[in-house]
């Protein structure tokens, strides 16, 4: 099977910019996920990612007002690597809609064993509990991820209606994010991913094989709420 990987992240282009403003911008995101990774979001401050990107304070204020706008931003660029990855899994050349969802399920799985989504994450979900502005951006996060998926089980099993298609979506996404505080980077179970990995791929694949819609039970498109 071939693997997928989640590319670094790239600042996103900016309408009027130039290129040595953009390389800034790049320098400062990927100064802000290393300080999120190594340290956590507590010691993600202004000055420490100036700090870790060789910049005055006041250079990071240039491309952003506050750390919200940063941690905005950088979240939104944390996901389009996560499309980039998501799209090439899915669109890969002849495979059937069996194959293009164990793909991404697969994809998702073995990302879950690197240090950086292993660190990402389950500190937004902490912050998340709290703070109101982590908790909308990591729901955005998700709702990007399940059009992917309710992409794939709709081209599986056409016969879901759109409600217990997003149902599956969310299921499926849940159960492989518990998968971090199992197998993630330096965890417990980490040697065993890639057999967990199958576990999960074969098990979901046979759920949405099998699941069936109650006629005139769902509404008729999928709405993203």
């Amino acid at each position: 099977m071939p693997h997928f990987f989640v590319p670094p992240i790239k600042a996103p282009s900016r309408d009027g910019g130039n290129s040595r403003g953009d390389d800034g911008l790049d320098q400062i995101l990927k100064a802000a996920e290393k300080v999120l990774v190594e340290n956590g979001y507590k010691a993600m401050t202004m000055r420490r990612i100036a700090s870790e990107c060789g910049m005055m304070s006041g250079n990071i204020s240039y491309y952003f007002k506050s750390k919200d706008d940063l941690l905005r931003t950088l979240l939104d660029a944390i996901m389009v690597s996560y499309e980039e990855a998501f799209t090439l899994a899915i669109n890969e050349g002849g495979a059937s809609p069996d194959k293009r969802l164990v793909n991404l399920i697969s994809m998702i799985a073995e990302d879950i064993g690197t240090k950086r989504t292993t660190r990402i994450f389950p500190e937004l979900w902490a912050l998340s509990a709290h703070d109101e502005f982590v908790a909308e951006r990591l729901y955005d996060m998700y709702q990007r991820q399940y059009r992917y998926f309710d992409e794939l089980i709709l081209a599986v099993n056409p016969g879901l209606g759109p409600e217990r298609t997003r149902e599956l979506s969310a299921f499926i996404t849940a159960s492989l994010e518990g998968l971090t505080v199992f197998c993630g980077y330096q965890k417990p179970w980490a040697d065993q991913l890639p057999r967990f990995t199958e576990y999960m791929a074969n098990s979901f694949l046979y759920t949405v094989k099998s699941a069936s819609t109650p006629v005139g039970s769902m509404p008729s498109k999928i709405e993203a709420t």
